[in-house]
């Protein structure tokens, strides 16, 4: 099924969206990390200590980078991410929902 214009921007911009709140998330983070955000609340509270935040920090940038391409497929209309493909979705589905289960 084909997707007109208009919805196709409107995915486009609830991707940018929420790759901009994403990385917002990742700044405040950090800042607070380094100790430059005294007003947002304590790294308690935002990290749970799972895996070492260096690790952390560098997988939110990697997501960062490979959600700023899906974001760029779309907005040009081609690329990668913009074909659909049954068994990529599929299994990010999955891993998905496997990772939704393990934070939860």
């Amino acid at each position: 099924m084909k997707m007109t214009k208009g919805q196709a921007c409107g995915r486009t911009f609830v991707l940018w969206a929420l790759l901009a709140l994403f990385v917002f998330r990742v700044l405040g983070q950090l800042l607070v990390a380094l100790g430059f955000a005294p007003f947002l609340p304590p790294m308690a509270e935002w990290y749970s200590g799972a895996i070492s935040y260096p690790w952390l920090l560098l997988s939110q940038i990697v997501i960062a980078l490979l959600y700023s391409k899906v974001c760029l497929d779309f907005a040009r209309g081609y690329g990668f991410f913009v074909t659909p493909r049954r068994r990529l979705g599929v299994g990010l589905l999955a891993f998905g929902s496997v990772y939704l289960i393990v934070m939860v």
